[in-house]
């Protein structure tokens, strides 16, 4: 059997590196220098392309946040999050109905016509959902593409 000699502590344990942010000379000539530019100013610069850093700089963000701030950007996530699950409750519901509908009229008046009735059902539909629960009325019909008249009229 093989047995590996470990003459060296390096061969036991893994290498550690020591960034020494305060001596870095703000010269950016690699990825890396831009991630040490960032640890020691918070701040990143357009031109940076390291993988990472913009999600870094995100979550330093919202670290950053007092309490009070952190709590309410939660409550925004979550808004979102809610928001996002209604409008893709509403699109499937809304398509299953459109489609069903507009299978029943395409028989009788042609397959053209019937998917321009079912997506116009299926607008219609999302637009309902999305009214219903409070979506301004320029988000609905951005989302739907019927214009606001015809919102404000369901």
């Amino acid at each position: 059997m093989y047995e590996r000699k470990r003459n060296k502590v390096s061969d036991i344990y893994p290498e550690y590196y020591i960034i020494k942010v305060n001596a870095f000379d703000q010269q950016i000539r690699d990825k890396f220098d831009e991630w040490v530019y960032f640890l020691k100013t918070e701040q990143i610069k357009e031109t940076f392309k390291a993988k990472g850093l913009k999600q870094a700089a995100d979550k330093l963000n919202v670290l950053k946040l007092n309490e009070k701030e952190a709590r309410i950007y939660e409550n925004y996530l979550n808004d979102l999050s809610y928001e996002r699950s209604m409008i893709e409750s509403a699109l499937i519901e809304g398509e299953a109905k459109g489609i069903k509908e507009g299978e029943a009229k395409g028989k009788a008046e042609g397959k053209a016509e019937s998917k321009a009735e079912g997506a116009k059902l299926k607008a219609i539909e999302i637009a309902k959902a999305l009214k219903a629960n409070d979506m301004p009325i320029t988000n609905i019909a951005a989302i739907t593409g019927l214009s606001i008249d015809e919102i404000k009229k369901l």
